[in-house]
């Protein structure tokens, strides 16, 4: 049962409230609970009758006065209403010209039934309180819904029941509305009014009704007389032209944005240029400007167009389409001001400073911006940490959805069939192409990805691999993904396309990767320079996959490319289908939903553990076939080249990339790429360097090693231990070392195992043995011994540092005596037998007759490296052929008479190269204001533009920044961020410290 309610006449009934009552009072922020908690319901005609002296049905209004006891009643009848009556309605039209919106009791003889315009007080807060601290201020509008609503946003408003109803005619004289006499009697005041601010606050439409105006102005005067201090509040009209009543403002907008305007115009009326303006010698007030200043318009513009427009810091602006944020033109903005200037009757035609404050109001941090654990669809948003699925929220400000409803229950036979067939029953392919489904789909955060891969997919047309391809797109949307070209991957426009789109892919790629450490960048989400063309450039992250179909591997320099060898992932596509289905592609979109629940059914957990998995083979010979250099050797020295100079390679190299269509890149790189092919060898003689190429005619490079998924997962889907980052590399194994012939044993805690003989081991007979390394075999000298050293196999096969311990052991020392024996058995790491190599590889230099004592610092200077499981092969074998030359120095002849030593020349670390590209992370963005690039190190003022390709140069007239200045501030920020200048500046330091303390170079 709905509480009763009382009539005037103690007529006694049951709340209702019809469907169009409760819809109107919805419309206007009075929801059913609320209107029924003050005394809203349904009228019947003779209800009405009873309330109003007039018999129609409609809405009744309880009017309350300051103690909250109901003093009358309006009627508000709705258009079906007045089909209750329709000679009444044929009345109002005939004589008035239109139905009137709300109905009154008429007068009556005595003085208190000729009082029949009220001032509404809202029952929901406690008026007389308010009364009597005028430090409280208060708005009067028109309208008792009105009131109620703004009253139900805790801002104090009276209504009255039209913009001239301040007045009751009681005979011959006027009388204001005795309910707002605030009088008292204390000491400091005559009224309660006095020193209290009153807001007026009427429909949008005031600014073309002098009517309305000249009340407000009459409303203004009579609160002055009693002291108070009246104040005008615009409300905007809406960009369309839909006016805004206070309650209707109150619904679109809500009550922040009432108050941020209610404190503008307060201010504004204290201000010299006030819009309601005093006039001493009239004693009333007029409006002097119904335009309001521009900080006010903007303030205004914000107000209504806040919940529709928003500016991403660095990206520009989104406009609210009911599901998400999208993408939209300045100039499209720009539009909906103009709009909104001619709505409101604005003639100032310069809208910049508008625009400004405007664009401030609305500007959101890129963090706000794609949460993390949201994923939007057609028909709302997942929340994929608690998997509750709920309606559209535009708080959430994500910029994507899946263009397809979200259904848990819905399946894909078609799918599944086309994978099976497509891959040939490969489980493990399928769950590997449906892990990377599930990574691509995976809502990201605006940080480094956990899986850094690209995937590259191969194969013939009519294999299905444009049909895998065509079912990403569509499950991302046609919104969601951008067109990825690797040769235009330095176009900083066309990265910004990138931004925030699930997926960057290439249905067809051809050609070469221009910068691959970009795409490598690319790929593990780290920042990189975009461009929003005619606005800003700054750094960002794209929180994009990049996936390319091609019939050919895309070709690209050695030059970084390490770090795509580890992230280069390949799904093959090679199974023509034997019955062609030429419906597949509408059966297959129909699926969408059951594809995405297939997909979504794998744990993040278990995709980082299947993406762990890469096929090997075809790789391999993707990274292989399309690496220049590798190319270049595989051609050019299919059998080997035991000796050929560095300048006479590189010639070879730059010619055969003409001849064949490659970019050749600069000698540095191509000598850098040379250390990163396994086998090819940097050595010196007499005469100069040389390169050893080995056999390249079956070459290939084991790094690729598959991984099995692992299986250490619980029935929740989460790992039972912490799983680490992935790479798209595959995880080390245990630490090993081969090397020696005949050891294949792990370190043991227990020394006794493998202590050496009581025979005297330089005793012992040498003979010579063969040992397998990655150049080969080569003979060297091994003592012939029961207990062989120990050393540890390793499960991926001969690493760098195995290596050189095999060649600084077995070739450059003469013998393993028993010391050098005792390294290996007492070892417990690498790093316990490095130290006691050094130590060795001392013993052996002094008795070689050179008294050169070899530290660890040494080490460091003549290799770059601190520790030798961080070196590169090529760095190794460059350190053994300096031992080398050591070794077979002629050892000095004492009967020579003694020569005045000379003080030994060290040489001064060579200065890293300065590139732009590695400099620009680390630059601070400009703010926009000069729309330059960055803040310039030299004046620390955003007049920086910056091209890696062109240069870059300083616009501050008042400093003239010389580029000499600024090459130096770029040097500077290289020491504080990048390892190559730190290493170079320890480098410099240490050679300070030995040109000091030794003397040398004197």
């Amino acid at each position: 049962m709905y509480p009763s309610r009382q009539s005037n006449s103690n007529i006694v009934a049951q709340n209702i409230l019809n469907d169009d009552h409760k819809s109107y009072l919805l419309s206007r922020g009075i929801n059913e609970k609320v209107a029924f908690k003050y005394g809203f319901y349904t009228a019947s005609p003779m209800e009405a009758k009873l309330l109003i002296g007039q018999q129609l049905k409609g809405l009744a209004i309880p009017y309350y006065d300051i103690n909250k006891k109901i003093i009358a009643h309006r009627l508000r009848p709705l258009k079906n209403d007045w089909l209750s009556n329709q000679e009444l309605k044929d009345y109002y039209l005939e004589s008035k010209g239109e139905l009137p919106k709300f109905l009154s009791k008429s007068k009556g003889e005595t003085i208190e039934e000729q009082r029949i315009n009220k001032a509404y007080f809202p029952p929901t807060l406690d008026w007389k309180k308010i009364q009597q601290k005028s430090s409280i201020d208060i708005l009067i509008t028109e309208g008792e819904i009105k009131a109620l609503a703004c009253s139900l946003n805790n801002i104090p408003t009276i209504g009255i029941s039209g913009v001239n109803n301040i007045y009751n005619s009681l005979g011959k004289t006027r009388e204001f509305l005795p309910e707002l006499e605030w009088d008292c009697d204390e000491e400091f005041r005559s009224s309660y009014w006095q020193g209290r601010n009153v807001g007026l606050i009427f429909d949008s439409d005031i600014v073309s009704k002098w009517q309305v105006q000249r009340a407000l102005c009459v409303l203004a005067k009579e609160i002055k007389n009693r002291g108070g201090h009246p104040f005008m509040i615009l409300l905007p009209t809406e960009a369309n032209g839909e006016k805004n009543g206070l309650d209707d403002f109150l619904v679109r907008h809500g009550g922040e944005a009432l108050e941020r305007l209610i404190q503008q115009f307060k201010i504004l009326q204290k201000s010299k240029s006030p819009i309601l303006a005093w006039d001493n010698e009239e004693k009333q007030y007029s409006l002097q400007n119904l335009e309001p200043i521009a900080s006010i318009k903007g303030l205004m513009a914000w107000s209504c167009l806040k919940d529709s427009l928003v500016h991403r810091e660095g990206y520009g602006w989104y406009e609210w389409d009911n599901k998400k944020w999208k993408l939209v033109s300045e100039s499209k903005v720009m539009g909906l001001l103009q709009n909104f200037r001619y709505s409101n009757e604005w003639l100032n035609l310069n809208d910049k400073t508008v625009f400004e404050d405007f664009k401030g109001g609305l500007s959101k941090s890129e963090v706000e911006f794609n949460r993390s654990n949201i994923l939007g669809f057609n028909n709302g948003y997942l929340d994929t940490d608690t998997n509750e699925f709920f309606p559209h929220e535009k708080t959430y400000y994500v910029t994507s959805i899946l263009p397809f409803d979200y259904n848990p229950k819905a399946t894909c036979e078609s799918w599944l069939n086309f994978l099976n067939q497509s891959l040939g029953n490969d489980t493990q392919k399928i769950e590997y192409a449906r892990a990377w489904m599930r990574w691509i789909l995976t809502p990201k955060n605006n940080n480094k990805f956990p899986i850094e891969a690209t995937l590259w997919i191969v194969g013939q047309q009519g294999t299905g691999k444009g049909t895998f391809l065509n079912i990403l797109s569509n499950l991302v949307g046609e919104e969601n993904y951008g067109v990825f070209t690797p040769e235009a991957i330095t176009d900083t426009n066309m990265l910004f396309g990138l931004v925030d789109k699930k997926l960057a892919i290439n249905q067809d790629v051809t050609g070469f990767i221009s910068n691959i450490g970009v795409y490598n960048r690319i790929c593990s989400n780290e920042l990189v320079n975009v461009w929003n063309k005619y606005h800003n450039q700054f750094a960002t992250r794209l929180n994009t996959v990049t996936v390319l179909a091609m019939n050919k591997p895309l070709s690209f320099s050695g030059n970084g490319s390490e770090g795509l060898k580890r992230r280069l992932h390949v799904l093959t596509f090679d199974r023509p289908p034997e019955n062609p289905d030429y419906d597949l592609s509408e059966k297959l979109e129909s699926e969408l939903s059951g594809i995405f629940s297939w997909v979504w059914g794998l744990s993040l957990t278990d995709t980082k553990q299947k993406l762990k998995w890469r096929d090997t083979q075809a790789t391999a010979e993707i990274y292989e076939s399309q690496l220049t250099e590798l190319l270049f050797l595989r051609e050019s020295f299919p059998d080997g080249c035991g000796h050929i100079t560095p300048s006479d390679l590189y010639q070879q190299f730059a010619e055969w990339c003409k001849n064949n269509g490659y970019q050749v890149s600069n000698s540095q790189n191509f000598y850098l790429s040379l250390k990163k092919i396994e086998g090819v060898v940097k050595d010196r003689n007499m005469e100069g360097r040389f390169y050893t190429i080995p056999s390249m005619e079956n070459y290939h490079d084991d790094s690729f090693k598959s991984v099995k998924p692992l299986q250490n997962i619980d029935h929740d889907g989460h790992d039972r231990y912490d799983t680490p980052p992935m790479t798209g590399s595959n995880p080390d194994d245990i630490k090993v070392m081969t090397g020696m012939t005949g050891t294949n044993q792990k370190f043991s805690e227990d020394k006794e195992k493998n202590q050496p003989t009581k025979k005297t081991l330089l005793d012992q007979p040498v003979i010579p043995v063969m040992i397998q390394t990655q150049q080969g075999l080569s003979p060297v000298m091994k003592p012939d011994m029961n207990k062989k050293p120990v050393m540890v196999q390793s499960q991926q096969g001969l690493q760098p540092f195995e290596l050189v311990l095999s060649e600084a052991l077995l070739q450059k020392l003469d013998i393993i005596d028993k010391d050098l024996l005792q390294i290996f058995n007492n070892a417990k790491s690498e790093r316990d037998i490095f130290d006691g190599l050094i130590s060795a590889w001392k013993k052996e230099v002094d008795r070689l007759g050179k008294n050169k004592q070899w530290s660890k610092s040494e080490f460091k200077k003549k290799t770059g490296l601190d520790n030798p499981m961080d070196a590169d092969y090529v760095q190794w074998l460059d350190f053994i052929s300096y031992l080398r030359e050591l070794k077979n120095t002629p050892k000095p002849s004492p009967k020579k008479p003694e020569v005045k030593k000379t003080k030994k020349f060290i040489p001064k670390p060579e200065t890293p190269e300065v590139n732009l590209s590695d400099v620009l992370p680390h630059l601070e963005p400009g703010t926009g204001k000069h729309k330059r690039n960055y803040v310039c190190p030299c004046c620390e003022k955003d007049y920086l533009s910056v091209n890696p390709g062109k240069g870059y140069k300083c616009w501050n007239k008042e400093t003239n920044c010389d580029t000499k200045e600024i090459f130096k501030g770029f040097v500077e920020i290289l020491k504080e961020h990048d390892p190559t200048w730190q290493q170079y500046e320890r480098d410099l330091e240490q050679w300070k410290e030995e040109i000091n303390g030794g003397g040398a170079n004197a």
